[in-house]
């Protein structure tokens, strides 16, 4: 694996800091509950850009929200397809 940036902390074994409810096993996971993408920066919580595009207290925001106006948000947006 390469170098991380400065600022950036290993995340493995941590839980998503959107939604909580995965466990990372590895850097630059997606979280199949939310979309949260384990960047390695979450621990600056007001840490904008990197691979999610905003904050994780942003993007927290905005998942709650979209999840209040629809209980079946996340499961309509980061279950596979069925072949």
């Amino acid at each position: 694996m390469g170098k991380k940036e400065a600022g950036m902390t290993d995340t493995k074994g941590c839980l998503c800091p959107v939604c909580g409810r995965t466990v990372f096993s590895d850097s630059y996971e997606i979280c199949p509950v939310c979309g949260w993408e384990n960047d390695g920066g979450e621990f600056d919580p007001t840490r904008a850009g990197g691979a999610n595009g905003c904050s994780y207290y942003e993007y927290r925001r905005k998942f709650r929200q979209n999840l209040l106006a629809d209980p079946l948000y996340s499961c309509l947006l980061y279950t596979s397809p069925s072949p």
